[in-house]
């Protein structure tokens, strides 16, 4: 059952889909974030917006005219560092819903992004 998680501190969670997913539904069996709750979440303030699938927005989006417009306004407008493929489920099932988040980005000049490998301490 497809479930959302949105932790609003100094992390913006979302969990859109589930660890039973398979492959094919990994990729389009989800929510992903439109413009509007874009707007929503940016106006909470967070650091960091992650997301248990692979990717954070709806792509391609609706408007032809527009590439990857999820991107723009939380990374070049706002700041806001996006993390995609977050590994949730077991601390859902453990009830955990604060905890110290953990993570360090490879240290590479000139990328846009990188893998990390996020903790989660309570």
């Amino acid at each position: 059952m497809p479930r959302v998680i949105v932790a609003l501190a100094t992390l913006s969670v979302l969990m859109f889909g589930s660890a039973s997913a398979s492959a094919q539904s990994w990729r389009t069996g989800f929510s992903k974030l439109g413009i509007g709750a874009t707007e929503w979440l940016v106006r909470q303030n967070p650091m960091i917006v992650g997301s248990d699938t692979c990717c954070v927005e709806v792509n391609p989006n609706p408007d032809p005219n527009l590439r990857s417009p999820v991107h723009q306004i939380l990374l070049a407008v706002h700041g806001i560092y996006m993390i995609e493929s977050l590994k949730l489920d077991e601390l859902v099932e453990r009830g955990i819903h604060e905890f110290a988040f953990i993570v360090q980005p490879l240290k590479l000049r000139g990328a846009t992004g990188s893998s990390v490998a996020p903790v989660a301490v309570r």
